[in-house]
């Protein structure tokens, strides 16, 4: 349950956090002529098999073979243990699972974006709003609908994790990168332990429930609709 919900916060901060630096980077930032490009690059992990991508991540993960610690090693930094070190084996799967989705994220927000209109960040510039406040104050209001929509799909994403966690780690080293939807199914498909699985599965559910009910109530003081 612990790293079901440090999956739950790090992996939906972190997809929506660098789907919306995306979009704004590729609506507002680049170039017209290449944004189209650069959303197609953002965009394709996504499109690709969540297994085949973990087997890929996999080699890139290795303590000796792999090409991260392999770059690392040029910086200096000494070779981690991404797969075989608790303290590293959440991580790995942290970043894949950015690596995945963000892309996802970004083209949702992209939507919202879309529709902000330009004149009102014209007058903010005018007025002397400097490019953060235009980001805080015009363009995250604006767009606050799409990126809460996005906030809940990654939620319940990252609460159902199971995939990349059992090709990457299979769960360990140890529990260290357990989630509970992988411990339900190693109780209902290994161990055949029907009633164990059956009554996780029912508190996931009750867990998904209560998380986006709080999600709904907190969005009144942040989601804009008008």
């Amino acid at each position: 349950m612990k790293n079901t919900l440090w999956y739950t916060v790090l992996c939906s901060l972190g997809n929506t956090g660098l789907g919306l630096i995306l979009a704004v980077l590729v609506d507002d930032i680049l170039p017209k002529k290449i944004s189209v490009f650069f959303r197609s690059v953002y965009f394709f992990p996504s499109l690709v098999g969540l297994t085949f991508v973990a087997i890929i991540w996999q080699a890139f993960f290795q303590t000796d073979a792999g090409v991260i610690n392999y770059y690392l090693g040029l910086l200096g930094i000494h070779k981690i243990g991404w797969l075989s070190n608790q303290a590293f084996s959440k991580v790995s799967v942290l970043i894949l699972d950015m690596w995945k989705n963000a892309g996802m994220s970004m083209l949702l927000i992209l939507a919202g974006l879309q529709n902000v209109d330009k004149g009102l960040l014209e007058a903010a510039e005018i007025d002397g709003a400097n490019a953060f406040q235009r980001f805080r104050k015009v363009i995250v209001p604006m767009a606050s609908p799409q990126i809460f929509f996005v906030l809940i799909m990654n939620v319940t994403g990252a609460l159902r994790i199971y995939e990349s966690i059992y090709v990457l780690t299979g769960g360990g080293p140890g529990d260290s990168s357990r989630s509970l939807v992988m411990l339900i199914a190693e109780k209902g498909f290994t161990s055949f332990d029907y009633g164990g699985a059956s009554a996780l599965s029912m508190m996931l559910l009750l867990l998904i429930a209560f998380v986006t009910v709080i999600q709904f109530i907190g969005s009144k003081w942040w989601v804009h609709y008008e």
